[in-house]
């Protein structure tokens, strides 16, 4: 039984070792190189053949393997040990072989991958000594990357000859962390470019700090782009705060403002850290509606442009001109806002209406009173002849003298109108202030609760003024007082002759003067309102235009004086009129005794028939010869006749301006081309036109103003004659 199981067991063996002899062979060349493998086949070969051997002792078929199978159980030990080893070995080399494959593959991709990247890579020791870096730190720095390599780091990178006082890697290997910092490269040219670093801390085996690892970036571009945008932001946010139209951006839907510049914070009055984040609606600009009014026009056109539109700016409407449009920032959607404050041109627009509207009834005024002082001539003409024509002592004497003295009155009146629709020059003569003050004001205050207090000196000084347009300042004057004082009061009216000299500091020139004050007990002026009663239209009168003053300005100004006030509240006003003094002496009235009479022959010229009849007439009676014309035209026709007929004219009296015909401007360069010696006198209505103020500068030797009476032409042409 023991040999039978003995038999069944080798038996198997012999299978199994067939069968071990048969998948060696088939064993893959990778995993088993040929010497192991037939050194396997032999030893499962002998074990094979002692296997059947000892099946065929126990079948009794041994006899001629008998003792053999000792040797090779002998034999199998040693080869199969040896082949144990051998297949051991091999093992241990082909897994190195696999290692060294891998790390092989490793290191080619790691490099590739560092070679490749946009960022250069470099190895450092904590000495600074390179040991590695890839293909674009070559790059970069425009050398050949082998060149870096066991040299220090601070000098190849950066030319210095010591540890860079900002190393990121000095202080990644100190903190253990991530360090970052932006410098300067050194390229192997020479040329230095921006290049940020960051550097992190490098560990060996044991964890310690061994070095750092940089990774470098060229940001010279990014570096400039970033200066030019922060330049261009500053330039751009300069020009918005320095526009000079007030920019807001808001919200599309909730009309918050995100951003405005300084004009519109000035426009609006409000602080710009105020308005921030508020809604127009909110800080009262604009009413709901009416922001969305302007969204609807904004969402159906994109934008808005030249929209007039009101806006509320501490209680006060103002007036824009907007130019709006819709802007996405951000994926957001804002409304860009331009407008500019156009209220004061608004203002300047009604203004200049106005003064349209003023010269048109200017212009009409200014025919009308050269009209009337045309009429006023015939009347006063007329009158004065009348005059001459009876006695003194007459009754219908003393009726005349007061209808002239009306006329005159009149006269003045039309030079109102004529400094109203011109403010010319004025025709400055000496004359007494004091009468005129006295009578202008007396004038005014006639009927009102208002009285007058004077207090001027006889030794006055006479001024060089325009009389009536004097009178006209005065009345403004008193008519002011009046309308401040209704329940009555009083006004103090001084003058006083003062001399300022050459540096003493004031507006006027140096020389005499006649400092004229106006001082009545009303309730004053309020400090706000004093700056601005002398601009035009000006006025805190319901019923005012704001022209008085500002005309009353003018004229004194033009008669180079000087208007002033002063006023507190409750304690009245006091104007201060400087008016030049006058050289001579003021020119009595002159009366029909004062007839002054001549001789020759004078030319009147006039387009008005009624003129020419008084002219002629009144010259007749003094003595002259007398021819009239009816334009410039003819008065040259006439004058050159005359002159080659022996009998020349010893003055010509000219009107300034006849209409559809040559006036006296003309007509008296002409004359005068004609012959240099010729006495040309300028006549008109309009008074207050600078050839009258200044008829010296175009040839004239004397002026004329319409109305004249009799009385005044005969001192006129005798002071020429």
């Amino acid at each position: 039984m023991q040999n039978l199981m003995i038999v069944v067991f080798d038996g198997l063996a012999t299978l199994f070792f067939a069968f071990a002899i048969y998948r060696a062979l088939l064993i893959p060349a990778g995993r088993l190189d040929n010497f192991s493998r037939y050194l396997l086949v032999i030893c499962l070969a002998i074990y094979f053949f002692v296997s059947g051997a000892n099946v065929l002792e126990y079948a009794g078929i041994t006899a001629y393997f008998d003792g053999l199978e000792d040797y090779f159980e002998i034999l199998f030990l040693p080869c199969f040990m040896f082949f144990l080893f051998a297949y051991d070995a091999r093992l241990e080399i082909n897994r190195r072989n696999r290692t060294e494959e891998a790390l092989s593959a490793s290191e080619k991709l790691y490099r590739t991958l560092v070679d490749n990247i946009d960022l250069g890579v470099t190895l450092i020791g904590k000495d600074h000594r390179i040991r590695m870096t890839n293909a674009t730190q070559g790059r970069l720095f425009r050398r050949d990357p082998a060149t870096f390599v066991g040299k220090l780091c601070y000098q190849e990178f950066e030319g210095r000859k010591e540890v860079c006082g900002h190393c990121p890697g000095v202080r990644a290997m100190a903190s253990g962390k991530a360090q970052e910092e932006i410098t300067q490269g050194v390229r192997g040219d020479g040329s230095r470019f921006d290049v940020r670093i960051r550097a992190f801390p490098l560990l060996d085996a044991a964890g310690e700090t061994d070095g750092f690892i940089e990774l470098v970036e060229d940001v010279t571009i990014r570096l400039q782009t970033e200066q030019a945008l922060r330049e261009n932001e500053a330039k751009f946010r300069a020009l918005f705060d320095l526009a000079p139209m007030a920019v807001a951006l808001t919200d599309l839907q909730s009309g918050r403002l995100i951003d405005v510049n300084m004009e519109f914070c000035r426009t609006t009055g409000v602080s710009c850290r105020d308005v921030l984040g508020r809604s127009v609606v909110e800080l009262g600009f604009y009413s709901e509606s009416d922001r969305q009014d302007l969204l609807v026009a904004l969402q159906q056109k994109g934008e808005v442009n030249g929209l007039e539109k009101t806006f509320m700016v501490k209680g006060q409407p103002r007036h824009a001109l907007m130019f709006s449009r819709i802007i996405e920032l951000q994926d957001n959607r804002f409304v860009l806002t331009v407008f500019n404050d156009i209220t004061e041109i608004k203002k300047m627009e009604e203004n200049l209406q106005r003064i349209a509207r003023i010269e048109s009834v200017g212009i009409l005024a200014g025919g009308i009173a050269h009209d009337f002082n045309n009429i006023l001539t015939g009347v006063l003409g007329n009158i004065s002849l009348a005059k001459i024509y009876c006695q003194p002592h007459d009754k219908v004497y003393d009726k005349l003298r007061e209808t002239e003295y009306a006329a005159l009155r009149a006269r003045d009146l039309t030079q109102q109108l004529l400094t109203f629709s011109r403010g010319g020059e004025p025709v400055r003569r000496s004359a007494s202030v004091a009468a005129l003050v006295r009578e202008a004001s007396d004038f005014v205050l006639s009927g009102s609760r208002v009285r007058a207090e004077y207090d001027l000196p006889d030794d006055l000084w006479p001024a060089d003024i325009d009389s009536g347009q004097i009178s006209q300042v005065v009345q403004n004057l008193a008519f002011n007082a009046v309308q401040a004082m209704p329940e009555g009061g009083t006004i103090a009216v001084s003058a006083e002759n003062v001399t300022i000299g050459d540096h003493e500091a004031s507006p006027l020139a140096a020389g005499r003067y006649v400092r004229l004050s106006y001082a009545d007990d009303g309730p004053g002026i309020a400090a706000e309102h004093l700056p601005h009663i002398f601009d035009p239209y000006f006025t805190t009168k319901k019923s005012g235009n704001g022209l008085g003053l500002a005309i009353c300005h003018t004229i004194i100004k033009r008669h180079r004086g000087l208007l002033t006030v002063e006023s507190r509240v409750g304690g009245g006003t006091t104007f201060f009129i400087h008016l030049p003094a006058a050289v001579t002496a003021p020119q009595p009235a002159a009366t029909a005794a004062d007839l002054l009479y001549g001789s020759g022959r004078i030319l009147v010229v006039d387009d008005e028939e009624i003129i020419l009849e008084i002219a002629r007439e009144a010259l007749m009676l003094l003595g002259y010869e007398v021819e009239t014309a009816r334009d410039g035209q003819e008065a040259l026709e006439l004058y050159g006749r005359a002159r080659e007929a022996g009998r020349p004219f010893a003055a010509v009296i000219m009107d300034l301006t006849i209409p559809g015909g040559m006036g006296g401007k003309e007509a008296a360069a002409k004359l005068l081309e004609y012959d240099a010696q010729a006495r040309v006198l300028v006549s008109s209505g309009y008074s207050n036109d600078p050839v009258m103020a200044n008829f010296a500068d175009y040839g004239f030797v004397g002026v004329v103003p319409k109305p004249y009476h009799i009385e005044g032409l005969s001192r006129v042409l005798r002071d020429i004659l």
